[in-house]
């Protein structure tokens, strides 16, 4: 496992003095990345190669509170990887205890053709020689519903953007949660990135719960689900 200490930040707590969704997001999302890095293919490199990691979607089960103030270690490593995706495992420890696991679906793209790919031969084989044991958090990649009643929209706007030139994949879920009830006790976090948000586009958001489910769609203006969540509490 590629392991990683980090320390939050004040822009890290929301105003309940918790640890925002977000950031437990963006961290796992930055170490994917170093831990690419790590095995001899950052960005960089594989942007000469003409190949990009780009992300299906998350599992995150939340076990308990995390102390804004006391450094976490976080931990990822490649569960498997099958032609075009790899399956990535997540673990935060803060004091020894475990405090989150997740799994996440990432792949890869021809940045020339923007299509669907296997990775280069090399890179296979590389996350192929490093394989995990399994989790045992199966990801869940959620099924659209397209719900008809909008709770509200946005506009994207320029600070949302990423280095792929579409709305960031931890902006679209801090967004989503903008319009959701303020300190829900979150146990698990879902993700399905089906489709890019662009600068300047208008998205609806409609949404459906229970007492203890939240279902959440970002939609285009063309009234396709771009982002799906499903959030138990």
């Amino acid at each position: 496992m590629f392991t990683k200490e980090y320390s939050f930040r004040y822009s890290d707590v929301d105003c309940f003095e918790k640890i925002k969704v977000s950031t437990i997001i963006d961290i796992l999302q930055d170490i994917s990345l170093m831990h690419s890095g790590d095995v001899g293919y950052p960005r960089d490199k594989l942007v000469s190669m003409s190949v990009a990691w780009l992300l299906l979607g998350w599992r995150i089960k939340f076990l308990s509170p995390i102390d804004k103030n006391t450094p976490i270690e976080v931990s990822t490593g490649v569960m498997s990887v099958r032609k075009f995706e790899a399956r990535r495992k997540y673990e935060i420890y803060q004091n020894g205890k475990c405090k989150v696991i997740a799994t996440a679906v990432w792949f890869t793209v021809n940045l020339k053709e923007m299509k669907i790919t296997r990775p280069p031969e090399e890179i296979y084989e590389c996350y192929e020689s490093i394989n995990e044991t399994d989790n045992g958090l199966e990801f869940v990649r959620l099924r659209p519903k397209k719900l008809a009643d909008s709770i509200g929209s946005f506009k994207v706007e320029r600070r949302d953007i990423d280095t792929n030139k579409h709305m960031n994949n931890v902006r679209s879920v801090e967004t989503a949660l903008d319009f959701l009830p303020e300190n829900m006790n979150i146990k698990e976090l879902c993700v399905t990135y089906r489709r890019s948000l662009h600068f300047d586009e208008k998205v609806s958001v409609r949404t459906e719960h229970t007492e203890n489910e939240y279902y959440t769609e970002l939609v285009n203006s063309d009234n396709e689900p771009c982002v799906l969540l499903k959030i138990i509490l």
